[in-house]
């Protein structure tokens, strides 16, 4: 019998009852599943805000879509999820990746996979936030967001009682989430796209500047009000541009003016 090729298949329609009689058991159509900005609401945690896209009970677990908006000065430490795979897509600003290969800046656009076990950091090294879409395979490490979430609501990152808290709770997450030493120098790729091995980083946490800022966690000091702010929540409470140079002649000017 002369064998009926694909393309003459999809020609005259056959391909749908063939598949069809070789799946009796076939569920139905499928549904198609969107997610527009109303139905995924901004939720504020201690690195930014979150969108939780698609929650791991709508994909039997074998996914979650969570989007990222973290502000500048943010990195994580050092760190790797041993049963889990992340995927990120930078729609807004730039990635900052720390790996054993060195350090990489992804703009957006780029597309970052990070394969169960492998130590890496990263984090917003940039002055404006950096927007990214994060698939974790398989779900579960959404939970830790929403966890983070409800920290920030009652303690801020810079407060004394932070710290040991979010200890504790990665503790919680620690299926998805161990923590990593930073590799070994001789490990790295020396030089990096910024001419720096990854482990001749600094790792975040304790590190403050001569006004007592946490800058790793964003934290920067303004003489007009006299604490140290975040940059991108300042502009947004007082009105002025999100960048660098209206931050500095926004805290310099008198307080009465």
């Amino acid at each position: 019998m002369r064998r009926i090729g694909l393309a003459m298949l999809l020609a005259t329609g056959l391909v749908g009852g063939a598949i069809a009689a070789q799946a009796p058991d076939d569920p139905g159509p499928a549904a198609v599943h969107g997610v527009a900005p109303a139905d995924a609401a901004a939720v504020a945690y201690d690195a930014g805000t979150y969108r939780l896209l698609v929650p791991g009970e709508a994909t039997g677990g074998r996914y979650a879509v969570i989007e990222l908006d973290e502000g500048p000065g943010y990195r994580t430490p050092w760190h790797r999820h041993d049963t889990m795979e992340e995927r990120y897509y930078v729609v807004e600003g730039t990635l900052t990746v720390d790996t054993a290969e060195g350090t990489r800046e992804y703009p957006a656009g780029s597309h970052v996979v990070i394969p169960p076990g492998a130590v890496h950091a990263q984090g917003n090294t940039g002055t404006t936030p950096v927007k990214t879409v994060l698939t974790i395979t398989p779900a579960g490490f959404e939970q830790f967001f929403i966890d983070r979430a409800e920290l920030n609501r009652t303690v801020e990152r810079g407060d004394p009682e932070f710290l040991p808290r979010m200890i504790e709770l990665a503790g919680r997450h620690e299926r998805w989430l161990q923590q990593a030493d930073a590799p070994r120098p001789e490990a790295a790729q020396a030089g990096g796209e910024r001419g720096e091995p990854a482990a001749k980083r600094e790792p975040i946490g304790g590190q403050r500047d001569a006004h007592g800022c946490l800058a790793p966690a964003g934290f920067r000091w303004c003489a007009r009000t006299g604490r140290c702010e975040r940059p991108w929540e300042l502009a947004r409470e007082r009105g002025f541009a999100n960048n660098s140079e209206a931050f500095i002649a926004w805290c310099e000017a008198p307080a009465g003016g």
